[in-house]
């Protein structure tokens, strides 16, 4: 048999292939939108939570670190008090009253009222404690001693 030398049909204009003609509705196109949303946002919203937990626990331990320094500087002055040195214990215990100051108007502690009131004290105190220091009164020891323990006890309930 001979091959037929005849061109196979010509496509009309009027047939259109399968895969071009299938269009998605606008039904099925929302769908796979909130589909897309619903992933994103069962990825974002966990680790915003985690974030937020995060930055909160970050708050809370520069907080501690701030007391903990401050409480450091009050054992300097003390000590330095001890030792009579009371030029330097006078400038870490103005050191100390001027953390204190700063940290109880900059944090307002809703979670820790007794050590937002104890910096507060401390604070006012402070004017008693470095006239005492500057007149070398032996009281001053005695203070600077008694508002470290009192800070120590303080630090260790952490309220």
């Amino acid at each position: 048999m001979q091959p037929s030398n005849t061109p196979p049909p010509a496509p009309s204009s009027t047939t259109i292939p399968a895969l071009a003609r299938h269009r998605p509705s606008p039904k099925f196109v929302i769908a796979i939108l909130l589909l897309v949303i619903a992933a994103f946002l069962l990825g974002f919203i966990p680790e915003r939570l985690a974030a937020r937990r995060l930055a909160a626990s970050l708050h809370e331990t520069e907080l501690e670190l701030r007391l903990a320094n401050l409480h450091r500087t009050l054992g300097v002055a003390s000590h330095e008090a001890m030792r009579n040195n009371f030029s330097s214990a006078g400038s870490a215990a103005r050191a100390f009253f001027d953390g204190c100051r700063t940290l109880a108007e900059q944090e307002p502690m809703p979670d820790r009222p007794r050590t937002h009131g104890a910096l507060v004290a401390y604070a006012q105190s402070a004017d008693v404690t470095m006239t005492e220091l500057a007149a070398a009164d032996p009281r001053a020891k005695e203070r600077l001693a008694s508002l470290y323990l009192t800070m120590q006890g303080l630090l260790e309930r952490r309220q």
